[in-house]
């Protein structure tokens, strides 16, 4: 949005300085200037241009102190009552002023937040709210509830007292569940997931026990359920027969409906992390059902665990009897795939590093071990007999660094390294590991383009996209699968020359040969 004040055209700016800074820094000082020469706000702050859903919880943080530290904001947002900015300047005599003759249930027309909403920052007026009457499960225009932004926001204390008040434990279906967005929190927060575990098992068992003891005996679903057993995917059908049976169902019982487990945590960044006493905590409370697929991506929860190089949980899964072979629901995809798959991108947990993320030599031997875990069942021309881990993560790899340009000599030299380290890739005892990364440098490197699935932000299967140029290109007259493959083999039998003729270490020798005329330990380099 352009034109405005001053203030308004720079407002992001200073938003952004106080979220590094509070009240210090460049920003905050020349907000303070601009107030002080008459400057005003003429509209509500603008936002970052683009955010995902699932930051939106999250978010609130910025847009409590967008109004924390721009008073005026509140005036010119509009909506607000004389409760709602007590509540934000954490004025307690105001407070308790309007909090008897407010309407504490009365939401902002511009975003649907209400003063339980603010309280999240402030636990005495949340108690104090709650002790009135306030609507614990009230939700704005995204649908966030009060629990929703205690959680997202770290507000440990707000967190137990909504659970203690009984409140819903339901999200959105474009956010994160709410224990997922809890162990995004990290190991500081493990005291405040340990309390939405326990809210959790209280809820379903609660729907559990109300179905057995409501429905009739013809009912088909009542015969699977099991007393003292918890199977949160079946809370949306529990509660449409309920619904049925014209039985009322507490506010506190309102579950998740998207299908997600409790113990589902695949995510790109690999922030969502369960431990083995919170995982524990989760079985004993009833919740058995952990080798079954998430809709959401097809995995597994131990796949799932794989994907995120969380080795802890994927032994705690195999001790708990799931099998450690086992497979995507809609491809023959291992955990050595979606291992290679977290390689090609560390994420925010491994600081973006590969070199950084975790490893198991029993787990990935033990896979290796099994050729049904070793190659898929695609037939692409970037690998022979179906996709290996090592040809997954050179794929996988190009998405994210030929934005970049960093698909270069240098680079794949550092990451080759760092794969024989994580993937216990021996090219001295296993020739066909060399080949493996041979065919696929040169099937990237020759920019053909893959007719085999990719391994998606969230560990489902995707296909490949084409980019603008391949889009551009189409006019062209295309070539066939024979001369693809002809043109491929020829390609590969030129690097094999090269490779016999280079004396770079044996790791290196592939790369050397697919980036390099000559190998740069014989003669003078010129790359490719």
């Amino acid at each position: 949005m352009g034109g405005g004040t001053a203030l308004d055209m720079f407002a992001w700016f200073f938003v952004s300085s106080i979220h590094r800074q509070t009240r210090t820094g460049i920003g905050h000082a020349t907000y303070l200037q601009l107030v002080k020469d008459g400057g005003h706000f003429s509209r509500a702050v603008d936002g970052p241009k683009r955010k995902h859903p699932i930051y939106w919880f999250q978010n609130f943080k910025t847009e409590f102190r967008i109004f924390q530290q721009f008073a005026e904001q509140s005036e010119v947002h509009g909506g607000f009552t004389e409760l709602i900015i007590a509540i934000i300047q954490q004025s307690e005599s105001d407070f308790k002023r309007e909090i008897s003759r407010c309407d504490f249930n009365h939401v902002s027309p511009q975003n649907g937040l209400s003063a339980m909403h603010f309280a999240i920052y402030w636990p005495l007026a949340l108690r104090e709210l709650i002790n009135a009457g306030a609507n614990i499960n009230c939700q704005d225009n995204y649908g966030r509830r009060p629990v929703h932004l205690a959680v997202a926001c770290g507000q440990r204390e707000s967190v137990e007292t909504l659970i203690e008040a009984d409140c819903s434990l339901f999200t959105p279906e474009y956010s994160n569940s709410l224990i997922q967005e809890s162990l995004r929190n990290g190991r500081d927060f493990d005291q405040t997931t340990n309390l939405i575990v326990d809210a959790l098992v209280n809820r379903h068992t609660r729907l559990v026990n109300l179905a057995l003891s409501t429905l009739p005996d013809t009912s088909e679903l009542k015969t699977r359920l099991v007393l003292g057993t918890v199977w949160e995917t079946l809370a949306p059908q529990i509660s449409e027969e309920l619904t049925a049976c014209n039985q009322r169902i507490p506010a506190a019982l309102e579950l998740d409906c998207d299908g997600e487990g409790v113990y589902d945590t695949a995510e790109l960044h690999a922030d969502i992390r369960l431990t083995m006493p919170l995982a524990e905590r989760l079985w004993r409370g009833g919740f058995l059902r952990i080798n079954e697929f998430s809709p959401l991506n097809g995995l597994t929860p131990m796949l799932q665990a794989w994907y995120s190089a969380d080795f802890e949980m994927v032994s705690w899964f195999i001790d708990k009897g799931v099998s450690p072979y086992s497979k995507h629901r809609d491809a023959p995809i291992s955990g050595l795939h979606l291992y290679a798959a977290r390689l090609s991108y560390p994420g925010g947990y491994f600081q973006h590093q590969p070199e950084a993320i975790d490893t198991s030599p029993r787990f990935i031997t033990q896979l290796m071990q099994e050729p049904s875990c070793c190659q898929d069942s695609c037939s692409c021309l970037c690998s022979v007999g179906g996709c290996s881990p090592l040809s997954t993560l050179v794929k996988q790899s190009c998405i994210f660094l030929r934005p970049n340009s960093s698909f270069d000599y240098q680079t794949i030299k550092f990451r080759s390294q760092v794969w024989c380290d994580k993937l216990l890739y021996r090219p001295e005892q296993h020739a066909h590991h060399v080949g493996q990364l041979l065919r696929a440098l040169v099937f990237e490197r020759s920019g053909f383009h893959h007719s085999c699935c990719r391994i998606g932000p969230l560990g489902h299967l995707a296909r490949w996209g084409r980019s603008k140029s391949e889009v551009e290109s189409q006019t062209l007259p295309k070539q066939s699968n024979l001369e693809l493959q002809e043109e491929l083999e020829q390609k590969l039998k030129e690097c094999q020359d090269r490779m016999s003729k280079c004396q770079c270490a044996l790791l290196w020798k592939p790369v050397c040969a697919v980036f390099h005329e000559q190998c740069k330990e014989v003669g003078s380099t010129t790359e490719i």
